[in-house]
C-alpha cells in the first residue's frame, strides 16, 4: 500500500515504540502474491499475480498477555504494516498513514511445520489514493527465532513510528503548523538515522523539516538542514548521488503534495535556493529541472503563462540537455501573445538549443514564432510585416504547405495576385501526394474566386 492524502495520528506511536519481553519471536521471509487489488494508485507492477518479496516478524504472548500476538511486515516495493490482536485467525493490520484499526484491514496467519502461510486483507478508503491489496497470499519460511528475530521486530517497529511520525508531521506541515510539524518530522529522523543512517530516504524528513522553517521565515536554519545532507560525505560518489536525488525528489513531492499554499510557497522558495547554492552538484540539477519542467506544464495548462515561462527558464537553467523547457518558454510567450519575446528567447540559445535538439526542431520552432508574429500582424491590419514574418517562417522551413498557403493568403489581401499564384503553382510542383497537390489546388481556386469577386467590385465601383 502507498501513501494518502489523509492522514488520522492515533496513539500507536507510543505502542509500536514499547518494548516488551517476548515469549516467543519468529521472523519469516518469503513472499506475499498479489491475487486482486484496486484503487487509483495502482501502477502496473501492482497487478493482480505478481509476487513481492516480504519479511513478517511475529511476537506470541509478551510479560503482560500470554495470549497477545503482534507483528509487523515489510518488503522493498509494499509500505511497512503493523498487526495485533489475539487470535491468528483474525488479526488487525495498519499503516503510518492509514493507523486507525477501524478502517477494517485484516491479516490471517497459520503456522505451517516448515513457516508460515497467510491472507491479508486490505479495505479501500473512500476518497484515497492508495492502491489496496484486497487479497494477497503470503508464503513464507522461518528464517531465525529469539533474539535475532527480535532485532528486526525492533527495526521494523521504529520504521514504522519514523513512518507514522512523518506523515504526522506532513499534516501539520499541510494545516500551516511549521512548530509541530517540526516536532514530529526531528521524531521521524531520529528513529531513521538509528536505523538506517544511511539510507537516502531520511531526506524525506529532513527536507519536510527544512520546509517547516521555510514557512516559519528561517531560511537559514533551512538550508543547513538541506545542507547537511548534499554535502554530507558517502562511501561511494554514487551513495551521495543518490541521497541528493532523495533530497531533490522530496522537495518536487513536496510541492506537488502540500495542500497548503503556504506549503506550496515554501517549498518553491526552498528549491530556488537549493537550486543557486547546489544546483552544479550531480544529483541535484537533473531532478529538479524535471520538477521545475512539470511545474511549468501545469501553469501552462492553467493559463498562467508567466509562472509558466519562469518554470520553463529555471528547468532549462539547471538542465539545458532537455530542450522541451526551452520550447516550454516559447510556447508559453506565444500563449502570453507575445511571440515577439519567445523570439528572442530562442535566438539568444540558438547554438545549446540546436546542439540538444537539432537543427529541424530549432526550424520548426522558429517558423512557428514566424507564424504567429505575422498573425498578430495581420490581425492589427499590417499587412506588409505579416507578409515579411511569413515569407521568414517559410524560409525557416520551405517545404511546409501550411506556411505556404499562409503566406499566400496574406499576398492575396494585399492583391499581390499573381505572386501568390505563382507560389502556389511552385508549391504544387513539389508535391509527393494527391493530399498535398488537392490542397494547392484548392487554394488556387480560391484564391482565382477572390480575385474575381475584387475585380468585380471594383469594375461595379468605376476604379481601376
Amino acid at each position: 500500500m502507498h501513501r494518502v492524502d489523509t492522514i488520522i495520528v492515533l496513539p500507536l506511536l507510543a505502542m509500536s515504540l514499547t518494548s516488551c519481553t517476548s515469549t516467543a519471536m519468529s521472523l519469516y521471509s518469503g513472499e506475499m502474491e498479489l491475487i486482486s487489488v484496486s484503487g487509483s494508485g495502482c501502477l502496473k507492477e501492482e497487478m493482480a499475480g505478481r509476487a513481492v518479496p516480504i519479511d513478517l516478524s511475529l511476537e506470541q504472548g509478551s510479560s503482560f498477555d500470554d495470549h497477545r500476538i503482534d507483528g509487523y511486515f515489510s518488503g522493498p516495493d509494499i509500505q511497512i504494516g503493523h498487526f495485533f490482536g489475539n487470535d491468528l485467525g483474525r488479526l488487525q493490520v495498519v499503516y503510518p498513514d492509514e493507523p486507525n484499526p477501524a478502517q477494517g484491514h485484516t491479516l490471517v496467519l497459520a503456522t505451517v511445520p516448515e513457516g508460515a502461510n497467510g491472507e491479508l486483507h486490505e479495505k479501500p478508503q473512500a476518497d484515497s489514493t492508495n492502491c489496496y491489496f484486497e487479497n494477497a497470499a503470503l508464503t513464507l519460511k522461518q528464517k531465525v527465532t529469539g533474539s535475532d528475530a527480535n532485532s528486526v521486530y525492533d527495526r521494523q517497529s521504529k520504521l514504522f513510528s519514523a513512518e507514522a511520525y512523518y506523515f504526522s508531521g506532513q499534516l501539520f506541515l499541510n494545516d500551516n503548523k511549521p512548530a509541530e510539524a517540526i516536532r514530529d518530522l526531528t521524531k521521524s529522523l531520529k528513529l531513521r538515522n538509528k536505523v538506517t543512517p544511511s539510507d537516502p530516504d531520511r531526506a524525506f524528513p529532513a527536507v519536510s523539516i527544512a520546509i517547516a522553517h521555510t514557512m516559519a521565515g528561517r531560511e537559514k536554519e533551512a538550508l543547513a538542514q538541506v545542507r547537511e545532507l548534499l554535502e554530507e560525505k558517502k562511501e561511494s560518489e554514487e551513495a551521495g548521488i543518490r541521497q541528493r536525488m532523495a533530497v531533490s525528489v522530496s522537495l518536487c513531492n513536496d510541492e506537488q503534495y502540500l495542500e497548503s499554499d503556504v506549503g506550496q510557497k515554501a517549498t518553491i522558495q526552498l528549491m530556488d535556493a537549493v537550486a543557486r547554492k547546489f544546483g552544479s552538484l550531480d544529483g541535484v540539477a537533473v531532478p529538479l529541472a524535471a520538477c521545475y519542467f512539470e511545474m511549468g506544464k501545469e501553469r501552462k495548462e492553467q493559463d498562467d503563462p508567466d509562472s509558466a515561462i519562469e518554470f520553463f527558464q529555471k528547468a532549462f537553467k539547471l538542465n539545458p540537455d532537455n530542450p522541451e523547457s526551452a520550447t516550454g518558454v516559447v510556447m508559453s510567450f506565444i500563449d502570453k501573445q507575445d511571440p515577439t519575446e519567445g523570439l528572442r528567447y530562442l535566438i539568444d540559445h540558438e547554438q545549446i538549443f540546436i546542439k540538444r535538439a537539432g537543427k529541424e526542431q530549432y526550424d520548426i520552432l522558429l517558423s512557428y514564432l514566424y507564424a504567429a508574429e505575422a498573425q498578430e500582424s495581420e490581425n492589427s491590419g499590417d499587412l506588409p510585416h505579416a507578409e515579411e514574418f511569413c515569407r521568414k517562417a517559410v524560409k525557416a522551413r520551405p517545404s511546409d504547405r501550411t506556411l505556404i498557403i499562409n503566406l499566400s493568403r496574406v499576398m492575396g489581401r494585399e492583391a499581390k495576385f499573381a505572386e501568390a499564384r505563382s507560389l502556389l503553382e511552385d508549391g504544387g510542383k513539389g508535391c509527393g501526394d494527391e493530399t498535398c497537390r488537392r490542397e494547392y489546388s484548392d487554394e488556387l481556386a480560391r484564391q482565382d474566386l477572390i480575385e474575381r469577386m475584387v475585380k468585380r467590385i471594383a469594375s461595379l465601383s468605376g476604379t481601376h
